[in-house]
């Protein structure tokens, strides 16, 4: 324990012992003075002992390491709002969309919680053929001669490549089998046209190769034949390309694509067909909005005015924008100290004092209506029947202040 503790401890002590001795006539009124004196001096000690306490124990922080010291601040920091709890709440999440993501197939996340669907692809097509969720033609995957079925010379690997099968052992020849196929001692080349074929290179059965051609304007060889002419295939579209991200789009060869659905607060083809956007705000009119008078606002960031009154009646008499006959004064917002609370000094506060308060009648409407209306009250009096109308009239409306 620190001396600076030890110390005002024993002068409070010392103090206080000098004090019970009044009690038994041990000391003089000069004593007990200097007694009560030296306990005030404690005390101050006392204080200033914990403000030296206060001091050693920031010089103890002040000597931590620095992790530390930034760690009490931390703590501190939060304790005082840093935090989260009663701050400014985040930002609303703003779903994606599947163009947006690019992806025009399968499933996403829309990076809210939820999951988009972003559709099909077109025939031929394949999801995920080069990229997560984007359709693209599957991959070409070459034969081999085991699989074709063939043991020599040169034939086409069905992805444009071409496959060497090698040559036949002493005394066959490559073709005497069959086109490509070891066996007999001769074999006859086949020719482009008696193969049925007019473009590209081909083997010629007989472990050599065929070159049949080109095709005309507007053709390509081998869209649906290997080596022969024919118009070119029709590559469907996809939804990302069409720049399309909802409900179903013609694929461009005779197909259709399901471009998926819209995140949640968005509308399919709101702004423009089979995109996604904000639903358009609608106008109110004054019949749907209620209203047969002045002017109101659309609900658009417009105004509609909604026409005015007829003879004998006031736009807002009773509600806003809406016709109606005027209220009498009574039934109006100050009624209280316009009217009423002059009515019940006249005629009540002398015998009974706490209607003087707004607060003490509205207690004690019922029974003050029903006093008035039989002619109870004031007693002794008859009341104008102007002032009994009008009393009844502001407590009929609800007594207004």
């Amino acid at each position: 324990m620190r001396f600076g503790i030890i110390r005002p401890v024993l002068v409070i002590w010392i103090a206080m012992a000098s004090l019970s001795a009044v009690g038994c006539g041990g000391q003089t009124t000069t004593e007990q003075d200097a007694a009560s004196a030296a306990l005030q001096r404690a005390t101050g000690q006392d204080d200033e002992s914990s403000g030296l306490s206060s001091g050693d124990d920031e010089e103890r922080d002040a000597d931590d390491s620095d992790g530390t010291r930034s760690n009490r601040r931390g703590r501190g920091h939060r304790a005082r709002g840093g935090g989260t709890d009663g701050g400014t709440p985040p930002p609303e999440c703003t779903p994606t969309t599947c163009a947006a993501a690019g992806a025009d197939c399968g499933t996403i996340p829309d990076g809210c919680g939820g999951t988009l669907s972003c559709g099909t692809c077109g025939a031929g097509l394949v999801c995920g053929a080069t990229a997560a969720n984007v359709c693209g033609a599957p991959p070409c995957v070459p034969t081999t001669c085991a699989a074709a079925g063939k043991d020599c010379g040169t034939i086409s690997d069905g992805c444009g490549g071409s496959l060497g099968c090698g040559t036949c052992p002493s005394g066959q020849v490559c073709g005497g089998g069959g086109p490509n196929l070891c066996g007999g001692t001769s074999c006859t080349p086949t020719t482009c046209a008696a193969a049925g074929k007019d473009c590209g290179m081909m083997s010629d059965g007989c472990g050599g190769t065929l070159s049949c051609g080109t095709c005309g304007a507007g053709l390509v060889c081998g869209p649906t034949v290997a080596n022969v002419c024919g118009a070119p295939l029709c590559v469907p579209t996809t939804c990302a390309a069409a720049g399309k991200d909802c409900g179903t789009i013609s694929d461009g060869c005779g197909g259709t694509l399901s471009c998926g659905t819209c995140g949640a607060g968005l509308d399919c083809g709101a702004s423009a067909a089979n995109v996604c956007g904000a639903p358009p705000c609608v106008p109110k009119t004054c019949t749907a909005l209620g209203a047969d008078c002045g002017s109101v606002s659309d609900g658009c960031g417009g105004t509609l005015s909604c026409g005015t009154c007829g003879s004998g009646q006031t736009c807002g008499a009773a509600t806003p924008n809406v016709c109606g006959s005027p209220l009498p004064a009574q039934c109006l917002p100050g009624a209280w100290t316009t009217y009423a609370k002059p009515f019940f000094t006249t005629y009540c506060t002398s015998c009974h004092s706490s209607f003087s308060t707004y607060a003490n009648v509205v207690g004690s409407l019922s029974r003050i209506q029903n006093e008035i209306s039989t002619g109870r009250m004031p007693p002794g009096r008859t009341l104008p029947q102007a002032d009994k109308d009008g009393i009844l009239t502001w407590l009929g409306c609800g007594a207004p202040q």
